[in-house]
């Protein structure tokens, strides 16, 4: 389904807005890079909610990106077969245009570009950014081990993820999109949440 101009920029207005009042345009946190920075002889320490905010933040921009991808490809284009659109298409009329909608939510769809943007590969990026995550979430709860500390990063990661996609649903509500989108926006946290039980599954393993 490819909306019209006029409807992604009504929609995106609103979802901007909505972003701004509910304080979502948080920036993503890059954990190594902050870890690696010294800042006055010490490195940075992040706080403890920056987990949460920056797996909020990837699941949410991963949707979106679905769902731009969706609106940039050409009208042949599919919600069941792989998205991925090329530069080309973004430098169109149409495709700069939702370019610019985008960069108001803080996505940059140049750097989607010709990335499979299909629910395996979108949950694979969502999955792979947050668990990479569980040495920091580990060493910011040094009170934790064992399954305590496994059960706190396991919820963690679930409720961030859910939150970042519900925002991300709001925005695509408000716009109208298609069944086509919502189902394949399901489909992705379907296989996010799948896989993020996988990890955990293996991470037990290695405690027992």
């Amino acid at each position: 389904m490819s909306l019209s101009i006029a409807s992604l920029t009504t929609g995106t207005q609103a979802a901007t807005a909505q972003y701004n009042a509910a304080d979502r345009r948080t920036a993503p946190v890059d954990v190594a890079r902050a870890e690696a920075t010294p800042a006055q002889g010490d490195t940075v320490r992040l706080s403890p909610g920056a987990i949460r905010a920056s797996v909020r933040h990837e699941s949410n921009r991963q949707i979106l990106q679905q769902f731009a991808s969706s609106q940039a490809t050409s009208p042949e284009g599919s919600a069941s077969t792989p998205l991925s659109f090329t530069l080309e298409q973004l430098e169109s009329e149409s495709g700069q245009a939702i370019a610019e909608l985008f960069d108001e939510l803080g996505i940059d769809l140049s750097d989607s570009a010709g990335i499979d943007q299909s629910a395996e590969a979108t949950s694979d990026r969502i999955v792979d950014a947050s668990t990479a995550m569980y040495a920091t979430f580990a060493r910011q709860n040094s009170d934790l081990e064992g399954e305590d500390l496994i059960a706190a990063f396991e919820t963690t990661l679930h409720d961030s993820v859910d939150l970042g996609y519900g925002e991300a649903r709001e925005m695509l509500d408000g716009i109208g999109v298609g069944d086509d989108i919502i189902a394949l926006g399901e489909d992705t946290m379907g296989l996010v949440h799948a896989k993020f039980d996988s990890f955990f599954e293996g991470l037990r393993a290695q405690a027992a």
